[in-house]
């Protein structure tokens, strides 16, 4: 599953025709969330160290003030960050991407499950105006 979670930037910006919603749940982190660790990220990073740059882009490319972010500057250092606490510092690129990864995986997860929940409550209220007026 990780490898399939660090290449998503890669797959969003070459398949354009889905989502990150859609590339987060097809690797099934939706469902497993807990049993994917920022170790676990690391290790594919590693295996894979071109997706770091992947991730960098894609965090830039974020319009959202209150995304995540990750700044990789050449010879460091690196940082993670979001606009409601001060950025972490880490002494390896790798290191600072899967933490990235990890939250911003978190944040779509998490999101995608209170987008869900409105939704199921809007299509509810709507049940029992339909129901009231039939009445």
């Amino acid at each position: 599953m990780a490898m399939q979670i660090v290449a998503i930037p890669w797959k969003f910006h070459n398949q354009k025709n889905k989502s990150i919603i859609d590339l987060v749940k097809e690797t099934g982190y939706f469902e497993q969330h807990d049993q994917i660790t920022e170790g676990d990220i690391q290790t594919a990073l590693l295996c894979r160290p071109e997706y770091v740059q992947e991730w960098r882009q894609y965090s830039e490319d974020q319009r959202s003030s209150d995304a995540w972010c990750l700044n990789i500057p050449k010879g460091g250092p690196y940082e993670v960050g979001c606009p409601d606490a001060n950025p972490v510092q880490y002494n390896s690129a790798i290191d600072a991407c899967a933490a990235f990864i990890q939250h911003e995986m978190e944040e779509i997860r998490t999101d995608d499950l209170e987008r869900t929940r409105k939704h199921k409550e809007t299509v509810e209220r709507k049940r029992a105006l339909n129901r009231a007026r039939n009445l």
